[in-house]
C-alpha cells in the first residue's frame, strides 16, 4: 500500500461553474516524479475524522511546488472539495496508475475525452510539451456545451507548440468569441464516427480514451465502425467514474 502523506489544501480555484483546481503543499517528495496520466487518492478531514479516499487525476506538472487535482462537481464528496475553507487539512496517496506509460515510444496518438475526462490528457500533453516530442497526436474534446470547457489557454499553448490538432466537439451551440479567440477546429453535435474518420490519420495510431461508461460504450461502438478493435484503446477508469457520483 502507497504511503500515506500529510498536505494542506492551499487553494481551490473555480475552472467553470462546475469544475475547480485543488492545490494542495508541501509537495511530498513521492510526486516529485509523478509520470503523465497518473492519479492520487484523497481524503478529507470531516466532523472530527476521515473520508474515505476518493481517487482523481493528477493535473500539476512535475516541476510545480504544488499538488494540484481538477475535479467536477458531481456528488458529495466532489461537491465538498468544492466548498471547502482554506488553508484545510488532506492525505493524499501516490503517485498511482499507468494510464499513458506507453507514451514516448508511439508514431502517433488519439485522445479522446468526455466532460471532465480530459484532466489526464492535460498531464499527457504537459509531458509531451516538455519533451519537445513531434509525435502527431490529434484530441478530441465532448462536451454538452461550450460553458463546461476550462484549461483552454493551456491548451493552445499546446497546439501552438506541439504537432497537435485540438477537436472540440460542443452539442449545443458554440459563442463566436470562443471560436475567434481559439483556434481549435471547432464541431457541433456528437463525436460521431465520422467527426473522428475526419481527423484520424491513416498511419497506426494508439488510443486514449477517458469519459464516463456510457461514453467510453459509445465511443467504443463509433471505433468499431472504423474497424479499430477496442484492444487498441487505452481506457482511464480512476476519477469520478471509479469512484461514483454519490460517493
Amino acid at each position: 500500500m502507497n504511503e500515506c502523506f500529510d498536505v494542506m489544501i492551499s487553494d481551490v480555484s473555480l475552472e467553470n461553474g462546475s469544475v475547480a483546481s485543488i492545490c494542495m503543499r508541501p509537495k511530498p517528495e513521492a510526486f516529485m516524479q509523478a509520470k503523465a496520466g497518473q492519479y492520487l487518492l484523497i481524503q478529507l478531514q470531516q466532523d472530527g475524522g476521515w473520508t474515505e479516499f476518493h481517487p482523481f487525476t493528477i493535473t500539476s506538472k512535475p516541476g510545480d511546488d504544488y499538488v494540484r487535482i481538477t475535479v467536477k462537481k458531481v456528488g458529495k464528496f466532489t461537491s465538498l472539495l468544492h466548498s471547502l475553507t482554506v488553508p484545510a487539512s488532506a492525505r493524499i496517496k501516490g503517485p498511482l496508475g499507468t494510464f499513458g506509460d506507453n507514451l514516448p515510444g508511439i508514431k502517433s496518438g488519439v485522445f479522446i475525452a468526455g466532460g471532465i475526462g480530459i484532466t489526464p490528457f492535460i498531464s499527457l500533453l504537459e509531458s509531451l510539451y516538455s519533451s519537445r516530442s513531434e509525435i502527431p497526436v490529434a484530441l478530441f474534446w465532448a462536451n454538452e456545451k461550450s460553458a463546461d470547457t476550462f484549461y483552454l489557454d493551456v491548451m493552445k499553448r499546446y497546439q501552438d507548440r506541439l504537432n497537435l490538432k485540438v477537436i472540440m466537439v460542443v452539442n449545443s451551440p458554440v459563442e463566436k468569441s470562443l471560436t475567434d479567440t481559439y483556434d481549435f477546429i471547432w464541431e457541433n453535435g456528437f463525436l460521431t464516427r465520422d467527426i473522428l474518420s475526419k481527423y484520424i490519420g491513416k498511419e497506426q495510431a494508439s488510443f486514449y480514451m477517458c469519459g464516463s461508461p456510457n461514453m467510453q460504450k459509445y465511443i467504443f461502438s463509433q471505433l468499431a465502425d472504423l474497424n479499430i478493435a477496442s484492444d487498441r484503446v487505452a481506457v482511464e477508469r480512476v476519477g469520478l467514474y471509479m469512484a461514483g457520483p454519490d460517493k
